[in-house]
């Protein structure tokens, strides 16, 4: 488990360093050399049975992430940092452990005074039995 930990940790940290030098919308990082030898990692058994995962992703995005040109970032429709960050986070969280088939969310409190989520936990349950937060 501390490695799987240890690995989500540096992926964080490596995804963040990807953003700010690609600047893309949407970037699936299942490609990236380092998430293929983690999930030929994983896929080999040499971790033996995982049961449980845990991803964490925190930032203090200043405030002129939310301002022009990227305001849209404050509207529920279309930005928010849970909507725009988490997606890359449960995309690599399916490609390492599979479909994801039972999920519950709790919302945080909002500091910024946007209708966006700013704050929140998640649980998952996967299809392999695998579960996550």
């Amino acid at each position: 488990m501390a490695i799987i930990v240890a690995l989500w940790g540096f992926f964080s940290r490596f995804y963040l360093e990807l953003r700010r030098l690609t600047k893309l919308s949407f970037v699936s990082l299942q490609q990236n050399p380092y998430v293929v030898n983690a999930k030929a990692l994983i896929d080999s058994g040499s971790l033996g049975q995982i049961l449980a995962v845990q991803g964490q992703w925190t930032a203090l995005k200043p405030l002129s992430y939310f301002q022009a040109p990227t305001e849209w970032r404050q509207d529920p429709k279309t930005g928010g940092v849970v909507l725009i960050n988490l997606v890359h986070d449960i995309d690599l969280f399916r490609h390492f452990f599979g479909n994801i088939i039972r999920v519950y969310c709790e919302v945080g409190s909002k500091t910024r005074g946007f209708e966006v989520d700013e704050t929140g936990a998640i649980t998952l349950k996967f299809a392999s039995a695998i579960v996550g937060t």
